[in-house]
């Protein structure tokens, strides 16, 4: 649940925004379908394919009295959802005003578009992991919590998906995207990774409960 909730706010930005301002659309409605193709089987299938924790037998049962999403997760999720919102806004950025001019970003509505949706399948990748070992420690992970094989698969076909249209001309035409050179490539995913020390310190709060 938090998952899904944070993923879907920095996609409704990215709608929302440059209508608000007048500016050419980033996302278009077939941009959306496929994401969604790539976020409904991350709910149904790589966080279901989860192994359960460790302590999972000395935790006691859930309070059926206590709301399904509590406001804390609610809270947590939107946080998330902002820090995601800082990857794709960042690759956006540079994209769009050469703050990096030795990359020789190109100020065109498709290059921006494909450059913020690199940085959102990263953000997106990173979102997964994150919810992924909640409770758990992120890195050094035991026996059969080491693997989720199904999210691994998910990861690695959202991103199969993305570069086939991304760098084979006749989705990248149909798609409204265009190919990016290695600089650009890595300029938009170190972006959407910025979002991970976001959600880094947002996990560390939580479990501090700074959040509530």
């Amino acid at each position: 649940m938090t998952y899904i909730f944070a993923i879907h706010i920095p996609i409704a930005t990215i709608a929302f925004v440059p209508m608000l301002f007048a500016l050419p659309p980033i996302l278009l409605p077939l941009h959306i379908a496929l994401l969604e193709l790539i976020i409904d089987p991350a709910c149904s299938l790589a966080f279901e394919n989860e192994a359960e924790d460790p302590d999972i037998m000395q935790t006691p049962p859930r309070n059926p009295l206590v709301a399904l999403l509590a406001t804390s997760n609610i809270v947590y999720a939107f946080l998330q959802g902002l820090m995601a919102v800082l990857g794709v806004g960042l690759a956006y950025y540079v994209a769009t005003l050469h703050t990096l001019p030795s990359l020789t970003l190109l100020p065109t509505t498709q290059s921006i578009r494909t450059s913020v949706l690199i940085a959102l399948i990263t953000t997106h990748s990173w979102l997964i992991w994150i919810n992924r070992v909640e409770g758990r420690p992120l890195f050094l992970r035991r026996h059969s919590q080491a693997t989720n094989r199904v999210a691994l698969w998910i990861t690695a076909g959202a991103w199969l998906m993305v570069l086939t249209g991304v760098y084979l001309p006749f989705f990248a035409n149909a798609l409204e995207l265009s190919p990016l050179n290695l600089a650009q490539l890595v300029s938009a995913i170190a972006c959407g990774s910025v979002s991970l020390v976001g959600l880094i310190m947002l996990r560390n709060f939580k479990k501090l409960k700074v959040i509530k």
